[in-house]
C-alpha cells in the first residue's frame, strides 16, 4: 500500500478519555507493546529501527495511567524520502479503541512533516483489521509494490 498525496493528511482520530499520544523512542516500551503479540525483536533489530527512524515519527499512545500501549513508527531504510509505515501494534487489553488507526495516523503526520515524498506499508492479505484502519486512513493499494 502507498500513501497517495504527500500534501494530503490522515484523517485525525478522537482517542478515549485520559489517552495522549506523543513522539518516544524507547527500546523497552516497544518491545512490551510487540511482545503482547507474541513478536521478539532479533539480535540487533531494535539498532537498524531506530538508527532508520524518521526523526519524530515513532509514535506511541498512552493509557490515562501513563502505561504505553500502542505504538507506530516510520523507517526510511535508504534515507532517501522512501519511508514505511511499519510495527504497528496496540496491546490487546486496550485493542477497539482506535488507537492503533491514531498512532498511525499521527506516525504517517509526522513523516510527511519530514519530508517523507513515498510512504508505503506492508500488511498480510488475511490482517482485515489492520487493512480496514489503513484504508480509512487514505492509504491505497499500489499495484508496483509487493
Amino acid at each position: 500500500m502507498h500513501w497517495p498525496d504527500r500534501r494530503r493528511r490522515p484523517v485525525s482520530v478522537a482517542l478515549p478519555e485520559g489517552y495522549t499520544i506523543r513522539s518516544w523512542v524507547d527500546r523497552a516500551a516497544f518491545a512490551a507493546i510487540q511482545a503482547s503479540h507474541g513478536v521478539t525483536l532479533r539480535s540487533g533489530e531494535w539498532e537498524e529501527l531506530s538508527r532508520d527512524l524518521v526523526p519524530g515519527a515513532m509514535v506511541f499512545a498512552f493509557a490515562p495511567d501513563d502505561e504505553p500501549v500502542a505504538v507506530a513508527l516510520v523507517r526510511d531504510r535508504e534515507r532517501g524520502g522512501h519511508a514505511e509505515l511499519s510495527w504497528v501494534a496496540t496491546v490487546p487489553a486496550h485493542g477497539g479503541q482506535g488507537l492503533a488507526q491514531a498512532v498511525c495516523a499521527e506516525a504517517t503526520s509526522r513523516a510527511l512533516d519530514a519530508g517523507c515524498l513515498d510512504l508505503q506499508l506492508s500488511t498480510g492479505a488475511e490482517l482485515h483489521a489492520a487493512q480496514h484502519i489503513y484504508f480509512k486512513q487514505g492509504w491505497v493499494i499500489d499495484l508496483r509494490y509487493p
